[in-house]
């Protein structure tokens, strides 16, 4: 799709840019935004935690991870053409 499409008077790459902002800001909330068709963009919690690495020992602290689900009709459709959403 031409990147020079208007929506409203609205770019495609304004469109994207927007909801980008728009699921940040949802996470940022800790809420969970589902696209129906397309996924689901949620935030996950990893504890504090000791790691082991080439005898060193080091204290990871806690992160916050954005994970994405995909829809199963978009998965099959991913998989179908060899992409990896990962």
């Amino acid at each position: 799709m031409p990147n020079n499409l208007l929506f409203m008077g609205i770019t495609q790459n304004e469109i994207i840019s927007q909801l980008g902002d728009i699921i940040a800001n949802a996470l940022n909330n800790g809420d969970s935004v589902a696209l129906p068709g397309f996924g689901t963009f949620s935030i996950r919690k990893t504890e504090e935690h000791i790691k082991s690495i080439n005898g060193e020992t080091y204290l990871c602290p806690p992160r916050l991870n954005v994970v994405f689900t995909p829809a199963i009709k978009f998965a099959k459709a991913l998989k179908e053409k060899e992409i990896s959403y990962e």
